[in-house]
């Protein structure tokens, strides 16, 4: 997969298009943190978006957020690809799933976001589910360190979820 760093442009910059999320881009560094809001809803996507982060910071800790929105993203067929993908992270931050109300998925076919994460801890990546974006707005606000690199990824609006934690982490006195 070839991405050009170079194209990468704060919001502002960009044009920030309304109604349809652009592929990758940089929502903004506050005191030295990198926030990414990047469409995301495969595992190969999410493999891709965390090897050209790691490419273009390779000596900063990459922190992967992941919504499983898509109903793609939530069917357990694709667990340990997922598992694989986001295990070149440092830090790993799984969303509960997205749900409809009347779900297509069966139950027995759904990811199992719990299994995940586990399996993430035991190869040694620490990772958590948390249940939405106020939540873990919170703790990557709490958590994040100047260098951190945060990818927000999900096919949909995460709550808005990359400009709540850029906004809140621009508003927090700077690392001492």
């Amino acid at each position: 997969m070839h991405w050009a760093c170079s194209s990468w442009r704060p919001r502002s910059e960009s044009g920030g298009r309304k109604g349809r999320r652009q592929s990758r881009s940089s929502v903004g560094e506050p005191h030295g943190v990198v926030v990414i809001d990047d469409f995301a809803h495969h595992p190969t996507a999410v493999a891709g978006t965390l090897a050209a982060l790691r490419l273009r910071y390779p000596e900063r800790r990459l922190r992967a957020v992941f919504e499983p929105r898509s109903n793609t993203s939530r069917r357990r067929v694709f667990q340990e690809d997922f598992c694989r993908a986001l295990a070149s992270a440092d830090d790993v931050v799984l969303a509960e799933p997205f749900t409809k109300a009347s779900d297509p998925i069966p139950a027995e076919e759904r990811l199992d976001p719990e299994q995940i994460v586990a399996e993430l801890v035991r190869r040694g990546v620490p990772a958590r589910l948390m249940p939405g974006a106020p939540a873990i707005r919170d703790y990557l606000v709490e958590s994040a360190r100047s260098g951190d690199v945060i990818a927000v990824m999900s096919n949909g609006a995460f709550g808005g979820l990359p400009a709540l934690v850029a906004e809140a982490l621009g508003a927090r006195p700077p690392d001492g």
